[in-house]
């Protein structure tokens, strides 16, 4: 419901564009906002699935 909010887009945008780390979740399933999302050349995406997540605070702070 928040992806239709023209607001909340803004400031998902603003977040990702200030010069900070940002952790968040993202939907698996493509629609253009998150796709625009999922595409910039400074967003790093793992995957969470029951045989990662133990290994998924290891893999953030490698990322670091």
């Amino acid at each position: 419901m928040e992806l239709f909010s023209n607001r909340f887009r803004n400031l998902v945008r603003d977040a990702l564009n200030a010069d900070r780390q940002v952790l968040a979740t993202i939907a698996l399933k493509d629609n253009g906002f998150i796709r625009e999302i999922k595409q910039r050349l400074d967003i790093r995406l793992l995957e969470v699935t029951p045989a990662k997540r133990n290994r998924l605070l290891e893999a953030i702070l490698d990322g670091l």
